[in-house]
């Protein structure tokens, strides 16, 4: 059975694969992607494909904001 590629086609999450940027001999392949925001990560692609990486980090302090904002449950 081959393993799974990523497709430069396909959106992981807010990210859009560009192009492979280098190879590792252990870890694989990063590739360059960009974020829905803009901003453009390098991320592994074993973390693109098993959904590990889910964006550039915005996604993370979009989420705290929300959460710890005064209309939401906590904190209000």
């Amino acid at each position: 059975m081959s393993r799974p590629t990523v497709d430069p086609e396909v959106r992981y999450r807010k990210l859009r694969p560009l192009r492979v940027v280098r190879s590792h001999p252990k870890k694989g392949k990063y590739w360059l992607c960009e974020c829905e925001c803009g901003n453009k990560v390098e991320v592994l692609a074993n973390s693109l494909l098993q959904n590990n990486t889910t964006s550039c980090g915005c996604y993370k302090a979009e989420f705290c904001r929300r959460k710890f904002s005064k209309h939401c449950l906590t904190g209000s």
